[in-house]
């Protein structure tokens, strides 16, 4: 605990690659209780990095690997999804690994840009149930988190199980600072258009993660 005075950020996540390399992801190791438990900056009090590991050693994987193979670009958005629900930030673990999911990341950083990403940002967790609730499937394992900012917000919704869900959300657009009918936009499938609205839900596959930029833009 002491390090905490002398550092900026904490970076976390080593020693699993074997399981990584076992399972293709992080499916059996990330539970909503074991992150917050060990990545949350407000248990820590300082801000959490979580350190992508998906490639762990396997060379194998490294030489296959693509965005455009649905698996493989399942598994990182599923692991995206853990950090983007909690507020925490990413790190990719290798140069490599950094240089095959940049793409992913420029985009997060461009719908990050358009919030306006800044100490302003107000970040409304899932566990609180309050401006975001989660309606239906009742289910601990599918998490919706908003970060707002001057009429503006990023809407992080996951469904870490293992079945197709239509997640239903109800949404304090009051508390958020957002309107009714604003339109928004998946950050990595931009084609995929919403509307706002205070009852709100989307379809999302197993294991599934969407992040909708609402700027009316």
């Amino acid at each position: 605990m002491p390090m905490q005075h002398f550092t900026d950020i904490i970076c976390g996540g080593e020693g699993i690659e074997a399981m990584l390399e076992k399972d293709g992801g992080y499916y059996n190791i990330l539970t909503p209780e074991m992150f917050r438990a060990t990545f949350s900056p407000r248990i820590w009090g300082i801000k959490m990095v979580f350190l992508y590991m998906g490639f762990g050693r396997d060379t194998e994987t490294n030489l296959n690997f693509s965005l455009e193979k649905p698996a493989y670009r399942k598994s990182v958005l599923h692991a995206y999804g853990y950090c983007l629900v909690h507020d925490v930030d990413i790190y990719n673990e290798t140069p490599l690994c950094q240089k095959l999911i940049q793409e992913l990341l420029q985009s997060l950083w461009a719908a990050q840009d358009k919030l306006g990403w800044d100490e302003k940002i107000m970040f409304h967790p899932y566990w609180e149930q309050d401006a975001v609730k989660l309606v239906s499937p009742k289910s601990n394992r599918i998490m919706a988190s908003a970060y707002t900012k001057e009429g503006k917000m990023l809407l992080a919704v996951l469904n870490d199980t293992d079945k197709e869900e239509t997640v239903k959300l109800e949404l304090d657009l009051a508390k958020l600072g957002v309107k009714d009918g604003i339109k928004g936009h998946d950050v990595w499938v931009p084609e995929d258009k919403f509307t706002l609205a205070s009852s709100w839900e989307v379809k999302l596959p197993p294991r599934g993660f969407r992040l909708i930029i609402f700027n009316d833009k």
